[in-house]
């Protein structure tokens, strides 16, 4: 349901390795490139756990009372979600639940802009 939907920078594939710009033509290169080498990534994945089992997909995850992401995969109390970038350090619910952000073993950053 949520194949592409998200550039591979929102879901931290960069992050891990993952992009490769050296390699032939796919669909969506150009856009990838561009996001990637201006510094326009809009937003990135996290990992979340609540107080509430088995999130749906697409549910959406909040920062105060403005939903800023939603839920793209969920296994029991533990769930990824992308949230817009702006707010990666601030305090998240979900179905009225408090979100603890687990850490990856990998940093979550943003590239700086080029222009």
């Amino acid at each position: 349901a949520e194949s592409l939907e998200w550039l591979p920078q929102f879901l931290n594939l960069d992050l891990i390795g993952a992009i490769s710009f050296n390699k032939g033509c796919y669909t969506g290169q150009e856009v990838v490139a561009k996001t990637q080498h201006l510094g326009r990534v809009k937003r990135r994945m996290l990992l979340g756990q609540a107080n509430i089992e088995n999130v749906d997909e697409g549910t959406e995850v909040f920062m105060i009372n403005e939903p800023m992401g939603r839920v793209i995969q969920c296994v029991g109390n533990t769930f990824l979600f992308v949230i817009r970038a702006d707010y990666l350090d601030s305090d998240f619910t979900v179905k009225g639940e408090s979100v603890k952000v687990i850490d990856f073993p990998y940093t979550v950053t943003l590239p700086e802009s080029k222009i």
